[in-house]
């Protein structure tokens, strides 16, 4: 009986050794041991003293470890990778890694009533949101996908645009932050998603890309590949470029009604219906102010109960659900329609005027390109010539071009139009 109590008693502190500290090597390749939750460093000396006080405290009666078994207990890292619902030292192959996730302190309940009811103040704020029901279930279940299962994918971007004041930014911090664990959930920009040095963002489980004001297609395109790519090369200043798995889930938020370039058939964004006050920006604030008041009483344990009944598989996240609200704003290639308006816009004007490209573009047309306006002119019988008289403007005339022997043909702009037909 001694010698099992004796083993148990080393085996528990082998344990708490395993679970409290890692060793790793400084720049000089030494032996170094640090705590595993602060990552401060420790000598064997400090060590020592922290195992006789968890010695005392589980009234621990055998031997004091040696150095040796004290170090044999202790795993060894080789680096530190950010890896979702695993422990705090994560293994992967052969070797052990320090796991800089940090597991949030809001868990689910331990007893889940099965039958219990959405919760009543979450339901109001659904019914503000969203007009339909099944967007309103869509957009919840990804909330409890995200909360819920931070080491699967999603190959697709919640995008909620709404007037001010409406409570997506409120969402995030007081229910999203919490949910996830604060340190997993920042909020970001265009400019820092996209950007060279993004290498913290990966190491997260929710970003929000807040203001979101870019109806940019070289935007949109840097934006695809992070909403659908599972890995991502990216680099922190300083440091090397290193490869990263994505494990964010992605919501971006504006006011605007079309906050970013969609294409025809892109599966990659879900958007509903554009969000407004239910009657008043005052009414939405008192309504957030009750919100916040019940969240802090319980109710934000109570939704993170009710996530845990909310379906949400990873096949629903593949790709995103079209919309109404998404095909009002996705991007349609209308070049045939504008060209059609510019030849109506030149036909009256052919004999009265010589036309800039850049400035028919920049006065009237500026969705079309040069190429597609020059296209216009010259299938209209339109030339291009350069004249001393002019500069170096290249201009383009019409053979119904009349002007006296001593008159200047008139540039085409707003002014001149102006001035000639009034």
């Amino acid at each position: 009986m001694a010698t099992e109590r004796k083993t148990r008693q080393v085996l528990l502190q082998k344990t708490f050794l395993g679970g409290y500290f890692y060793r790793t090597s400084d720049i000089m390749g030494r032996d170094v041991l640090r705590l595993q939750k602060s990552q401060e460093t420790v000598n064997l000396h400090v060590l020592k003293d922290i195992l006789m006080q968890f010695r005392n405290k589980h009234r621990i009666e055998s031997e004091m470890l040696n150095e040796r078994q004290i170090y044999s207990a202790i795993p060894v890292i080789v680096g530190e990778k950010y890896m979702p619902s695993q422990g705090r030292i994560y293994e992967e192959g052969y070797h052990s890694y320090l796991n800089s996730w940090s597991e949030p302190l809001l868990q689910p309940s331990k007893v889940i009533d099965p039958a219990m009811p959405r919760p009543e103040l979450w339901q109001e704020l659904l019914d503000r949101w969203f007009k339909k029901p099944e967007e309103a279930a869509f957009f919840e279940s990804f909330l409890a996908f995200m909360v819920r299962k931070p080491l699967e994918s999603a190959d697709m971007a919640v995008v909620l645009r709404s007037a001010q004041g409406c409570g997506k930014n409120f969402l995030w911090d007081q229910v999203v932050t919490p949910m996830v664990g604060k340190t997993n959930a920042p909020t970001t920009s265009l400019k820092q998603l996209t950007g060279t040095y993004s290498a913290d963002l990966y190491r997260s489980t929710a970003v929000l890309l807040d203001e979101m004001y870019s109806d940019n297609k070289l935007s949109a395109d840097k934006l695809k590949s992070i909403v659908t790519g599972r890995s991502m090369r990216t680099e922190e200043k300083n440091i090397q470029a290193v490869t990263l798995r994505k494990h964010f889930k992605l919501i971006i938020t504006s006011n605007s009604h079309k906050p970013l370039h969609i294409e025809q058939g892109d599966r990659r964004y879900w958007v509903p219906e554009y969000i407004d006050h239910k009657k008043s920006k005052e009414e939405t604030a008192a309504f957030l102010d009750t919100f916040s008041v019940w969240l802090d009483a319980g109710g934000l344990q109570e939704l993170r109960d009710w996530f845990e009944l909310v379906v949400c598989e990873e096949r629903m996240f593949r790709t995103a659900p079209d919309t109404e609200a998404k095909t009002e704003i996705t991007a349609r290639d209308k070049t045939a329609d504008y060209q059609v308006e510019l030849q109506d816009f030149l036909e009256p004007r052919k004999g009265g005027f010589v036309f800039s490209v850049t400035q028919i573009q920049a006065d009237r047309f500026r969705f079309l390109a040069e190429r597609d306006i020059a296209a216009v002119l010259r299938d209209m019988g339109f030339v291009e010539k350069r004249r001393l008289s002019y500069g170096r403007a290249r201009l383009w005339e019409h053979t119904d071009l009349v002007v006296s022997k001593d008159e200047k043909a008139m540039i085409w702009s707003k002014e001149a139009e102006n001035s000639r037909f009034r």
